[in-house]
């Protein structure tokens, strides 16, 4: 038997709706939950309408709360179910926030979270005046320095290219200091991988459009060499996998969203790539040819009818290739390919709940059953 944990994605916009997705993931059974990062969204505020997505009248597609603040309320209202941010960026906040932050909602949930860090996205900080330099150097520092601080609670020094410490002290111990919460990194680049696997507690990386299996293998393989080079046991990270997918009741249901305006948009910029675009035989990216969606993408500069000519390149045919798709059971077969190859926490966001009404069936905990069983797990 694997032991495979099993997570859900809290929704943004209202703490009230994120408390009530905490409570039933946790009686759902699911082992953990994701709160995004974020203070706006990816979609054209033009493009956010009833026409195209049925969540337009629950709230404006950039209301985003704060997700430290939605974590501690649900925290207050469940008992079992792990939580963290997925992911963070090493800018916005500097890393003695971070530890302060990360300690006190460790003692809040009685050792039940985690942090996801990166580089972050050009969106939360282009159009709020916020310098986006270095971001590799603020995550290597910023995992050091988180680490230092929750590891030691007495005075504590540090020199580095970004920050120094000197004396320093965060006297909060971990609620359980022989289990710290853990502190991932995500990311692709080789440097990412290096911080991961050196000094991290694990790794997230994104399915399917930050690769294919294979690639995947390959990041895994890289981040647990680099914990052996550092003198750490490999098989003691944890490996996180956000899973962008389209989970539905039948196949019919895929053909028809792969034609959505939305999802086109949304796999089109999404792309950490821009040249895998034309690998996939769809000509160049709409955008740019060498488009990268962290370093390039702020979708509050596009206007609707920018968008639209974006949409109109993108053929229904990429929104299958940057999601999973399919019933629960397709996609947890397709999702255990990445088991298979060392991923061990799978986060499952199932796209479908921006272009379709609210049904009752749970379809992500469906998938998450069907994982169970390949695995040699209790079902829920």
């Amino acid at each position: 038997m694997k032991d495979i944990k099993y997570g859900a994605y809290a929704p943004l916009v209202d703490y009230r709706l994120a408390r009530q997705a905490a409570i039933a993931a946790e009686q759902a059974k699911f082992d953990f939950l994701c709160f995004g990062d974020s203070v706006n969204m990816w979609f054209p505020r033009g493009l956010w309408t009833p026409e195209f997505s049925p969540l337009a009248g629950l709230a404006d597609v950039d209301q985003v709360m704060d997700p430290w603040m939605m974590m501690a309320d649900c925290a207050s209202h469940t008992s079992k179910i792990v939580m963290g941010p997925s992911v963070c960026d090493a800018i916005r906040r500097n890393p003695v926030n971070y530890a302060q932050m990360l300690l006190t909602l460790d003692h809040m949930t009685q050792g039940r979270c985690f942090l996801g860090i990166a580089t972050g996205e050009i969106r939360h900080f282009t159009a709020y005046g916020i310098p986006r330099n270095k971001p590799l150097t603020h995550l290597e520092e910023s995992v050091k320095i988180i680490k230092l601080l929750r590891d030691n609670n007495e005075p504590v020094s540090y020199q580095g290219p970004l920050w120094n410490l000197d004396r320093a002290i965060m006297a909060t111990p971990p609620y359980n200091p022989a289990k710290p919460p853990p502190i991932m990194v995500a990311g692709g680049a080789p440097r990412a991988l290096e911080i991961a696997g050196k000094y991290a507690d694990g790794w997230i990386g994104l399915a399917p459009i930050g690769g294919d299996i294979e690639e995947m293998a390959r990041q895994v393989s890289v981040v647990k060499q680099h914990a052996r080079d550092a003198g750490r046991d490999p098989e003691k990270l944890i490996f996180l996998l956000q899973v962008m997918c389209l989970i539905v009741e039948d196949n019919a249901m895929v053909e028809e969203m792969t034609h959505s305006p939305l999802l086109r948009w949304d796999s089109t910029t999404l792309m950490i790539h821009g040249d895998d675009y034309e690998k996939w035989g769809f000509g160049p990216h709409p955008i740019k040819k060498d488009y990268n969606y962290s370093r390039d993408f702020t979708s509050m500069h596009w206007t609707t009818e920018e968008a639209w000519k974006v949409i109109e390149k993108a053929p229904p045919e990429v929104v299958r290739k940057t999601k999973i798709t399919g019933t629960p059971e397709e996609v947890a077969r397709q999702c255990q390919a990445y088991v298979d190859v060392g991923m061990n926490w799978i986060n499952l966001c199932n796209w479908a709940m921006f272009v379709r009404p609210p049904i009752e069936r749970d379809l992500v905990a469906e998938a998450c059953n069907h994982m169970r069983r390949m695995n040699g797990q209790l079902t829920v």
